[in-house]
């Protein structure tokens, strides 16, 4: 009995190792796909992941693309997609369960840019944590909800600015927040809110 629970416990530990998914990993700004080293996971619940990121300010648009380990299950619902009256943030993960699963070529699926009825306050200030003034923004395909941030920012390979924004995102963009971001950084202090969530026939711009 003695020898068997020996072999027992070291064959769960040989379970356990050999359990641990393995993804490919590597991460590139400006470009639309990257190439890296397939490692191990660091969490059993981890999954592979493939993402990309637009940037867009102005219509400079500035692509960010991951291949890596993650566990968070709700960046696997579709694309996120983020607007207000100068910039749009575009992110979208494909997420899988295998080993070395997350190494095919990198999608983003179409947008549905159709005006869906609802609409929020938008600005958008570089330089400041504060809007001056707001206008109506007309929310399209799945943007359910509004949203503002202010505070500091980075965009994909450039330095941290004060920002302030508002506008339009996916229903439950709350939920993921800043861990949707790729290269698009939100440094100290930052703050993101969701004042109007789910219905956002939001008419005061005061």
């Amino acid at each position: 009995m003695k020898y068997f629970l020996i072999f027992f416990v070291i064959a769960m530990g040989e379970i356990t190792v050999d359990g641990a998914m393995k993804c490919h990993q590597c991460k590139a700004v400006g470009k639309v796909d990257c190439t890296g080293e397939c490692v191990e996971c660091p969490h059993e619940d981890d999954f592979c992941y493939q993402g990309i990121e637009y940037n867009i300010l102005d219509g400079h648009w500035i692509p960010t693309v991951s291949r890596g380990c993650h566990n968070l299950t709700l960046l696997c619902n579709g694309p996120i997609y983020v607007s207000t009256t100068r910039f749009q943030l575009i992110s979208n993960f494909q997420c899988c369960s295998s080993d070395d699963c997350n190494s095919e070529k990198m999608t983003l699926p179409p947008l549905n840019l159709t005006k869906n009825g609802l609409s929020c306050k938008s600005c958008f200030v570089e330089g400041s944590y504060e809007c001056d003034k707001y206008e109506p923004l007309p929310c399209v395909g799945d943007q359910e909800d509004c949203f503002q941030f202010h505070g500091v920012g980075g965009r994909p390979g450039q330095g941290f600015k004060k920002y302030a924004f508002a506008g339009c995102t996916k229903k439950g963009a709350c939920e993921t927040g800043f861990r949707s971001l790729l290269r698009t950084e939100a440094g100290y202090p930052s703050e993101l809110t969701f004042p109007c969530k789910n219905r956002m026939e939001n008419t005061n711009l005061c």
